[in-house]
Parts: structure tokens; sequence; C-alpha cells
């Protein structure tokens, strides 16, 4: 076998000698900080010191044997040359052992442990065997100090080439666990270091010179892996990013938690509240006694207020959850007017307050734009408005400004000042703080979740703006926003009163929107009261309506009746809403498998519209059932034969 005599073992030893000092360096920088990965440290440790003793032997390899200078017994020469084969086994098994502390527990690691030390055992054994063998068969230094292809093969090469091709193998299927930083540092590790191995390999056959081969590769590579990996710097980063991880982990769980008490909470509440309003709008339309009516409007308004501090919670954790969307429609600027003058008017009254309106005539009518995060917005802003202050006035103001760059846009610029409480200025920021209230102590009467300005503030961002706040302590505030929205239609707003439905003292009389005495429905529902309420919504529609108080005698009156719609509860005992879905879907040749149904449920949180269209619901609406949306929800699933509109 050719071997490196000359200048180039001298290049050899240098090498080798550069690589023992940095390898000594680096066991000695191990046992002075340490490793940051516990478990491993000892692996890591055993890999730099097998390296260290293999660069020695090889170097002295290369002194006495290769170089021919020092005259040396052929029984030394022999066991450096074996000593090498066999250390260099040891350096791929114990790279390969410390491959696998970075993947804990796998399928076959046990299995693969026993395999790969009974090789390596097998190694030492044959190593020495051979070298008995070399020695009693002793025909001449030139075979003494080497040794047979086969051998030269099975130890310096075919064992070598098994743990590496074990360590990569290990590390292309379990890379997914290691962080992005390991991955890139054991890559190049790896590739550094094999590439060494296999040029030693390759130089056993007399390819190459020798020359940086080897040990060298290895030194570096351990160099890679303990600044990228097993630095106790970056080990305690690794630490703080995985416990990080398990908080947000707890975190999440702890959402879900949040979500799911939510859901439940929304349902509890919302359903004895859906009986409390239903019941009450049935008083509305049928009683005739003033002072009768006083009290049921007193009850509408109370329960509305509930409602609305629900509604705060339920919008809160849908924008926490990233789950509010903005939806633009075409929408009537006079309407959505009304029904905030509707809305303020009996509060400011109530307390008092004088209520200016500023309303810019020549405002657009038609607008585009999400109407119902419009008023939304407007409407925190002026409940906030009368609830802190306690006298003078509301004044409530709308305008807009043309773009010359978007003639078909404008921007509504809209406005509410009070002569209240007034802001201190180090106040300000704390109206966006959920769940905050500014000087709790002064303010402890008024009521509210600390929710409203923070829901405000996320809806105009959603919508491109910003709400801007100019408050003087002890005086008043005035909120404002401007919003773009697209011009639909040029009519001018003008007088908005003359688009009022009637004095506002005057009690508008329930009127349904149409009647279909041909039309059947059927209400599933577990609860009486939202049976009854849902019934006696309907009763001057003239629709036939069936209702059942569980699944299975939903799905007993759908297997004996056809109906135009099934409306179905979601949370009922022993079969849910979703359950009676599915299985009423499934029944083949069922006379209701394919008709129209929807969720109704008091279960309001957010992707709850998402999660049950995805079960298979044509359409979800949710308790209190508002009159009118049920009726407008009916006109779209009825078959239009079936509908009698009643004229306006």
């Amino acid at each position: 076998m050719v071997r490196i005599i000359g200048l180039e073992a001298m290049l050899h030893i240098s090498f080798g000698m550069a690589a023992l000092i940095f390898g000594v360096a680096l066991y000695i920088l191990i046992c002075a900080l340490g490793t940051g990965q516990v478990h491993k440290n000892l692996k890591f440790r055993t890999l730099t010191i097998t390296v260290v003793i293999g660069d020695l032997v090889s170097i002295l390899d290369n002194i006495f044997r290769d170089s021919g200078v020092f005259p040396t017994p052929v029984a030394i020469k022999l066991l450096l040359l074996l000593l090498v084969f066999y250390l260099n086994v040891l350096l791929t098994y114990y790279m390969a052992l410390y491959m696998e502390g970075f993947f804990g527990d796998f399928k076959y690691k046990r299995a693969f442990f026993y395999l790969n030390t009974a090789l390596v055992v097998i190694a030492g054994v044959f190593t020495a065997s051979v070298y008995i063998y070399q020695l009693v068969k002793y025909e001449g230094e030139a075979v003494v100090s080497t040794v047979p292809i086969w051998v030269n093969v099975l130890i310096g090469y075919v064992l070598e080439v098994y743990f590496l091709i074990y360590a990569v193998t290990l590390f292309i299927i379990l890379q997914g666990n290691l962080s992005r930083r390991a991955r890139i540092t054991s890559m190049a590790a790896f590739a550094v270091t094999t590439g060494s191995v296999l040029f030693e390999l390759v130089n056993t056959f007399g390819i190459g010179s020798g020359i940086m081969y080897n040990y060298f590769g290895a030194v570096i590579g351990l160099y890679i892996f303990y600044i990228g990996v097993e630095t106790p710097d970056y080990q305690n980063l690794l630490r703080t990013v995985t416990d990080l991880n398990e908080a947000k982990l707890a975190a999440d769980e702890a959402n879900k938690a949040k979500s799911d008490f939510l859901a439940n909470m929304s349902h509890e509440i919302r359903t004895p509240i859906n009986a409390v309003l239903g019941m009450n709008e049935m008083i509305l339309r049928e009683a005739e006694d003033e002072s009768i009516l006083t009290y049921a409007d007193s009850i509408m308004h109370a329960g509305k207020t509930l409602l609305e501090l629900i509604n705060e919670i339920l919008d809160f954790s849908k924008i926490e959850a990233g789950k509010t969307e903005i939806v633009p429609v075409n929408y009537d600027l006079a309407g959505v007017i009304n029904e905030l003058v509707d809305m303020i008017r009996p509060r400011a009254e109530d307390k008092g307050l004088l209520l200016k309106l500023d309303f810019d005539r020549r405002l657009p009518r038609e607008l585009y734009g999400d109407e119902v995060r419009i008023k939304q917005v407007i409407t925190n802003i002026l409940t906030n408005a009368v609830k802190y202050t306690e006298k003078g006035s509301i004044t409530f103001s709308i305008g807009f400004e043309d773009l010359d760059v978007f003639p078909e846009q404008i921007m509504l610029n809209v406005a509410v000042k009070d002569t209240g409480i007034g802001i201190k200025a180090e106040d300000i920021p704390k109206l966006f703080l959920e769940f905050e209230r500014i000087e709790e102590k002064r303010n402890r009467n008024i009521e509210g979740t600390g929710l409203g300005m923070s829901i405000t503030r996320s809806f105009l961002n959603l919508m491109g703006s910003e709400l801007k706040v100019d408050s003087t302590y002890g005086v008043g505030s005035t909120f404002s926003f401007s919003l773009k929205q697209r011009v639909v239609s040029r009519k001018e707003l003008g007088d908005y009163r003359d688009s009022y439905s009637g004095d506002q003292k005057e009690r508008k009389r329930y009127r349904a929107q149409f009647t279909a005495p041909d039309a059947s429905v059927l209400m599933v529902d577990d609860t009486q009261m939202n049976l009854k309420v849902f019934t006696s919504l309907l009763k001057k529609t003239l629709i036939r309506v069936d209702t059942a108080q569980s699944g299975d005698e939903g799905l007993k009156l759908a297997a004996e009746n056809k109906y135009d719609i099934i409306f179905i509860d979601h949370m009922m005992p022993q079969k849910d809403g979703i359950e009676t879905l599915h299985e009423l879907r499934e029944s083949d040749g069922g006379i209701n498998a394919e008709t129209t149904a929807i969720c109704l449920t008091a279960n309001a949180i957010s992707g709850a519209r998402e999660k049950y269209m995805s079960e298979g619901f044509d359409d979800y609406i949710t308790k209190p059932v508002n009159p009118a949306a049920l009726e407008e929800m009916l006109i779209r699933y009825l078959p239009d034969e079936k509908i009698n509109r009643n004229p306006e």
C-alpha cells in the first residue's frame, strides 16, 4: 500500500499536531465551562477525547511508521496501524452515539444500541486477533507492518461507513425534532467530519495525499457542534425557548378553556334572556294597557342593556381570537342615524341631558361599508358619553369630505362631544386597555365592562381608521373618527327627521312582514320556554309550527311530516343539535333529508357560525331571537309561492 513519505508525511504530522492542539483546547474548554446539554455532556466529552486520542495515535503512526525516519520495532508499527483503524471505528461509533442523543427515545433505539455496541466489541476482538496473527505469521517487516487488504477494508472501511450511514440516516429521518439552528449546525458538522473520514478511507487505497484528512476535519466538526449546539449560553437560550413554548401551550390550553367557558356562559345566559325578551315582545305586541306597555318598555331596555354587556365580552373574545371580519354592504345612512338616535335619546333624556344633533344635510344617503360595525362603534361612543356626563349636553355630529383622488368615495367624519367629567391626559391611554376603568373609585357606580373603547378601537383599526380623543378634565371630551366609505348614490340626506318613522314618543305597533299559512316549520329545543317564545313570535305569520323537546322527538316528527325549514338548538341533552342534524341528513329516502336546517342557538362565541356551517347547517341565528331577523330569515328560505308579503 502506498504511504506518505518525506515532505507530505511532515505536512500530515503538522496538521495532526494542529488538530491535537485544537482538540485538547476544546476538551479543556468543555471541562471548564461544561456544555448546555447535561444529558449529552458525557457523550460529547467522550467523542472529543476519542478524537484527541485517535489524533495522537495517528501522529505517532506517521512519525514512527510512515516517515521512515525513526527505527521502530515491527510489532510497534503493526500496533500503531491497527490502532489507527480501530480508533477510526470508535470515532464514527461515538459520533453516531452522540447523534442519537439529539432525538431522545425512538422506536429502534435500544436494538441499534445493542447492535452497534456489539459491532464495536467484535471490531476490537478482531483487531486484537489480527495483531496476534500477524506477529505469529511473521515473515518480514513488509508483512508485519501492513495487513491484508480485506482486513483493511473490514476494519478501516466497512464499519466506519456503516456508522456514518447510520448517523446520517438518523439525522435525515428525525431532523424534524431539532431546532433550525441545531439542524444547520449538525449538517455543517456532518459535512466536515464525514468528508474528512471518507477522504481518509480513500487514502487507505493509495488515492490522495492524506493531508488535512480525518482528525483535523473531525476536530473542526466538533468545534461546529460545540459553538452551534453545545455552548451553555445557547442551551440556556434553547431552554428558555422550550419554556416559552411550554408556556405558550399552557396559554393556548387556558385560552381554549376560556373560550369553552365563554361559549357555555353565552348559552346559559342568553337562553333565559331569550325567554325574557321573547315574552316581553309578546306583551308589547298584544297588550293595550298603557302602564303595562310602559313596564314592558323598561324590561326591553334593561334586557337589551344586559345583552349589550354580554355581546361586548363575546366581541372581545372574537377580536382576541382574530375571528372578527369586516363585511361591507350597501346601507342607508338615514336608517343608521335613526337607529342610533332612537337608541341614545331615551338614555340621554333619562339623565336630563340635552341631545344635540348636527348632521350635514348634503351627506350621501346610500353608502357601502360595514353597517353593523359602524353602528356598534358609534353606539359605544354615544353610550360612553351619556354614562360619563351628569349634566349638560351630548352633541352627535356627522359630516363628510369629498376625496379628489377617489371621487367614488367620501371621508365620513363622526364626532361625539359631551360636557362630562373629562379625562386626564395621563389617563387617555388607559381608555383602550381591556377591563380597565379610569378613576375606578370615582366612577364605581357607572355600569360597563371596561371593554367598549378597546373593542371600538379594534373595529376602527380593522376598517382603516382610528379613534381620536380630545378631552379637558372636568370640562368634557370629544371622541371622533374619520372613515372612508364608498358612495352608492349621491342622493342627499337632507333633514334626517323627514325619513324618521314618526314621533319617538309614539309607540309603533308590531306588524308581521308577511304571512305564510301554507308553510310549516319544525323547532327542536330542549327548553319549553324557548319553544313557546319561538311559536309566539311566529303567531301572526300564520306559519304552522311543530315543536320537539329532544333530538329523537324531532327526528320522529321529521320522518312523518314534510317541513319547509327545520330549526335545531345545539346544546341539548342525550342527542345534541349537530348529532340530530347528521342523523337527519343520513336518513336515506327521508322526506326531510334535504330540508333547510338552521341552527338556532344561544352559542354566540367566536367561530360558532363557521362551526355550524361546516357541520352541515344552512344558516345560523342566535338567541335572544331578533324578531325582525327571524322573519327575514324565513322570507329568505321559505318557498316564494308560500309567502304573502304585507303591503307597507
